[in-house]
C-alpha cells in the first residue's frame, strides 16, 4: 500500500504503533488486525515515521503546479459562450470568403 493512499488517521496510527513498538514488522501484523487490510510496506511506515520525525507531521505536502478548478454551472454557460463566440466569428464571418477564394479562383493560376 502506498503512502499517498493512506488516511491521517491511519498514518497517525502508524507513528503511534511504531513508536510503541518501534518494529516496522510489529505494525504491519496490528495493521492487518485493526484494519482488516493489507499492511502498508516497512517502507511506508520507514518514511511516515521519518517525515514525523524531520516535520512533526504526517500530512501530504502542499502539490505543486496547475491549481484544480472547479466546474460549476456559472463557469461551464462562460466556457461555453466563449467557444461559441469564437467559433461564431472565425467560421460563420471568414469560411464563406475562404469557400468563395478556394472555388472561385482560377487551375491554371490566369495563365
Amino acid at each position: 500500500m502506498m503512502a499517498g493512499n493512506l488516511s491521517i488517521e491511519q498514518r497517525k496510527w502508524i507513528v503511534k504503533q511504531y513508536w510503541k513498538t518501534e518494529n516496522a514488522e510489529r505494525v504491519r501484523t496490528a495493521w492487518v488486525e485493526v484494519f482488516n487490510t493489507p499492511p502498508p510496506t516497512r517502507l511506508t511506515i520507514y518514511r511516515i515515521k521519518d517525515k514525523f520525525d524531520a516535520t512533526g507531521s504526517v500530512a501530504n505536502a502542499l502539490k505543486s503546479g496547475r491549481p484544480r478548478t472547479s466546474m460549476t454551472e456559472e463557469n461551464e454557460m462562460r466556457v461555453g459562450m466563449t467557444y461559441y463566440t469564437v467559433y461564431y466569428i472565425l467560421y460563420k464571418s471568414f469560411w464563406p470568403t475562404l469557400y468563395v477564394y478556394i472555388h472561385c479562383r482560377p487551375l491554371n493560376n490566369g495563365k
